[in-house]
């Protein structure tokens, strides 16, 4: 927990930047004319703003990671299982 709460303001501007880009992208789809060239351009920055947001969430998880027990991690191992064998 206090690993989580000492990363919130690594996020802050990620979740932001993440925010405009999706705005960029409901910008680029209600242009008229329509333009997909400059939808797929803020979907492009949107994917780039998403990876960013997610290498910093799996770099606070491996922190994280390190200093629980091997039970914890365990744990871990088999939520992250669940979820990945859910079926949609």
């Amino acid at each position: 927990r206090e690993l989580l709460e000492a990363a919130r303001p690594e996020f802050r501007p990620l979740k932001a930047q993440r925010k405009a880009a999706q705005i960029a992208v409901a910008d680029a789809i209600e242009l008229t004319p329509f333009d997909r060239s400059a939808v797929l351009e803020a979907f492009g920055r949107l994917r780039v703003k998403d990876e960013l947001t997610k290498a910093s969430a799996h770099g606070v998880m491996a922190d994280i990671l390190a200093v629980l027990s091997p039970e914890e991690r365990a744990e871990v191992a088999a939520s992250l299982r669940k979820r990945a064998n859910r079926k949609r």
